[in-house]
């Protein structure tokens, strides 16, 4: 009986790993910015500055920004407004981590259709800009989701 518990267990988690999201580099090479999308999403620059990723599992939208000058209190509240603007209807404190050598802060909640919708601003490469990033996915994909954010490189 212990050895089938066991066998079950390890088939579970393999089928677990199998099913996580495969994650390929996507990059501005004009701006020296990369990071990780979903194998096989379809990748739309809107703009010079802005590319958006779908897939059926996510929505993920980059825009890199200026900062103009802007202080801590100005970046706090680009923060929240973009928050706001992605369709998070209560969110979260103001979170931080420092992965690759860039400064994240983001805030984290949920949109109106119930989806998980994270929302940051990552700091990295040059002193004057940075990105608004926005993942929306199911609560399901949330550690893909933050693996994305956490992937973004900026020389």
């Amino acid at each position: 009986m212990k050895k089938l518990l066991l066998l079950c267990i390890f088939c579970a988690s393999s089928i677990a790993i199998n099913a996580q999201t495969q994650l390929t580099t996507y990059g501005w090479e004009q701006w020296g910015i990369y990071t990780s999308v979903p194998v096989g999403a379809n990748i739309n620059q809107n703009t010079e500055n802005v590319f958006e990723v779908e897939s059926d599992q996510f929505f993920i939208r980059l825009e890199l920004f200026d900062t103009n000058g802007a202080g801590i209190d100005e970046l706090s509240e680009i923060l929240l407004e973009g928050a706001t603007n992605a369709g998070i209807d209560a969110p979260s404190q103001i979170s931080h981590f420092s992965p690759n050598g860039n400064e994240i802060a983001y805030v984290t909640g949920r949109d109106s259709a119930n989806n998980a919708v994270l929302f940051g601003l990552v700091f990295g490469g040059t002193e004057d800009s940075f990105i608004k990033y926005t993942v929306v996915c199911d609560s399901s994909n949330w550690k893909t989701a933050v693996d994305m954010i956490k992937s973004v490189k900026m020389r």
